[in-house]
């Protein structure tokens, strides 16, 4: 398991936290999504990521300071390039609670479900 950190990346206070989690096809994707993101988003949101043993994939717990900094990444997902698995498995719920299963209904126009 690896952890993503800065020293400048803020703590979200229980109170304000909005989590969410996903899962992604490689490391690869979801570095994109969050160089993708602006330095004011990507510090709003604190992530671990988990590689899968056997499989490339890579299951993403994340917590964000807002809800409009999960819904600008939510948005980005959206834009970028070959990321279908991330929007698809994305849900406002700690990695716990989702499922992981792909909504393919999900599309960069409709916004991931709470």
């Amino acid at each position: 398991m690896s952890e993503h950190s800065t020293k400048d990346q803020p703590t979200a206070t229980a109170a304000t936290a909005v989590p969410a989690s996903f899962r992604a096809e490689c490391d690869h994707d979801v570095d994109t999504v969050f160089e993708a993101l602006t330095v004011e988003v990507r510090s709003a949101i604190a992530y671990t990521r988990t590689a899968q043993p056997s499989f490339p994939d890579v299951l993403v717990d994340l917590t964000a300071k807002s809800q409009a900094d999960l819904d600008e990444l939510v948005r980005v997902i959206g834009g970028v390039p070959d990321c279908h698995v991330i929007l698809e498995t994305f849900r406002q719920v700690p990695l716990c609670d989702n499922s992981l299963d792909r909504d393919q209904r999900m599309h960069a126009s409709n916004p991931a479900p709470r």
